[in-house]
């Protein structure tokens, strides 16, 4: 059903849709911490919607809040095992998005010849490689990584 629904739709209205349904998951979101197994069958009914709609890659925070959950209750009903592995993909397109946001912001910045493309390119170069020595660095840590335990500790 949702691949009929996308395929007769434009792009522009998939994305307005998909952060209307965003907007509706994170109203959903229970008052009560993950970390409460009464709110469990609640978080329960919102999980089926987060990747079909794409909510890792969402802007909202409170829709990174809801994954941020998600991490948290696999972490305490699954093992670290699936915890990590959803931490670390989460950890992977959150650091793509803010690279990409990153660049996007020194080339707004940039006017004129205040800044050539190849200046650009090569920030942007740079900050990949930095990104990829600290990822590098935390997955040599293994699953007592920092980033992991920033994903997992409360947020409240």
């Amino acid at each position: 059903m949702q691949q009929a629904v996308r395929d007769r739709v434009t792009a522009e209205q998939l994305e307005s849709t998909r952060d209307d349904v965003h907007r509706l998951l994170a109203a959903a979101r229970p008052s009560q911490d993950v970390d409460d197994p009464e709110t469990w069958p609640q978080y329960r009914l919102i999980w089926p919607h987060l990747e079909p709609t794409r909510a890792a890659g969402s802007q909202r925070e409170a829709v990174r809040q809801l994954i941020i959950d998600r991490v948290r209750y696999l972490y305490l009903r699954a093992g670290l095992d699936r915890g990590h592995s959803l931490a670390a993909e989460v950890q992977d397109r959150w650091e793509a998005m803010e690279q990409m946001q990153a660049t996007q912001r020194l080339r707004d910045r940039c006017t004129g010849n205040c800044c050539s493309s190849a200046t650009t390119s090569a920030l942007s170069c740079g900050r990949r490689a930095s990104i990829r020595r600290r990822r590098n660095s935390t997955r040599e840590c293994g699953r007592s990584s920092g980033t992991y335990s920033a994903l997992i500790t409360r947020t409240r």
